[in-house]
């Protein structure tokens, strides 16, 4: 007989499930800064095409759930995210991460299972890696302190704008495409879906889509949003430059820009992430501007 049971996440269990993620990643890693209810809601509701699958583990005869098993279903890549943590001190990992695999293979079991964990988080790892899992990708969280005020001059013949019309939002699908076409885990989304997954969010900034032209062309962009303004941080979502126009200083630009928005917000400093065995050398190009490595997150597969 089972010491447990399973329950799914829903918007009223919510702040119980983002208090056992933010407890644990507290626990794990000294650096995490905390866990809001918007960040972890779309494991439960979903956003846009994506789809929440995620539930709480209680112990037999407890109201009081000691694991949340976030599950993510993306049809556009056929792949699964995870959010997986615990109550800290409980024993309750290794079941929940096998109840997750177990999930996802009752969903959907051609889809891939790509759990993303903190390095710190040497249980969580240590118990995907006891059922097969191994490490196919790493990234670092960066961060930058001290922003600056003053947007960067722009040099002649270069203009930005802030995205306001239909044509902009072609514009930036187009860059995206285009910029990301060879980075790991890309996968190609329609402009409706594009448009729903920021629409389908309260972090969503009508104002922090910025487009960049270089002598009449759109070229590149970069994307802040709100998702950690509950720590008074600014999150640089996207940073993406026409293949063509890289390696030529507009992503540095960019960057800057994207820094001296977020001061003009109020905000403290910025963060983003980042894949180390990207080949365009970024973690190298955002250390350079100032940017401090904190976490870093590995993506195992099966």
């Amino acid at each position: 007989m089972s010491n447990y049971r399973l329950e799914a996440a829903t918007t009223k269990t919510l702040n119980i499930a983002t208090a056992i993620v933010d407890s644990w990643e507290k626990h794990v890693d000294p650096k995490f800064e905390g866990m809001s209810s918007e960040e972890l809601e779309m494991f439960v509701t979903g956003r846009a095409d994506l789809i929440g699958h995620s539930q709480l583990l209680y112990p037999k005869d407890s109201d009081v759930p000691v694991a949340f098993i976030g599950l993510l279903e993306d049809p556009s890549r056929k792949k699964y995210w995870t959010q997986v943590a615990v109550t800290p001190g409980s024993k309750w990992m290794n079941t929940a991460v096998s109840k997750t695999i177990e999930k996802a293979l009752l969903v959907d079991p051609t889809f891939n299972l790509q759990p993303n964990v903190n390095n710190l988080d040497v249980q969580q790892v240590q118990a995907w890696e006891s059922l097969g899992f191994t490490r196919i990708q790493t990234s670092y969280a960066m961060k930058k302190l001290g922003l600056p005020k003053e947007y960067p001059t722009l040099p002649v013949g270069i203009s930005m704008r802030t995205l306001r019309s239909d044509f902009d939002w072609e514009v930036v699908h187009e860059i995206q495409h285009d910029a990301f076409a060879n980075h790991f885990g890309f996968v190609p989304r329609t402009l409706q879906n594009f448009k729903d997954f920021r629409f389908d969010s309260e972090s969503y900034d009508p104002h922090g889509i910025h487009i960049l032209s270089l002598n009449g062309e759109d070229v590149g962009y970069v994307e802040v949003n709100d998702e950690i303004a509950h720590i008074n941080q600014g999150y640089i979502h996207t940073i993406g430059v026409k293949h063509s126009h890289q390696k030529t200083g507009l992503g540095k630009l960019l960057l800057q820009w994207a820094f001296s928005y977020c001061a003009s917000k109020g905000f403290e400093a910025v963060e983003l992430y980042v894949d180390i065995a990207n080949k365009s050398g970024a973690l190298k190009f955002y250390e350079n501007a100032g940017m401090v490595a904190q976490s870093s997150y590995s993506t195992f597969e099966k």
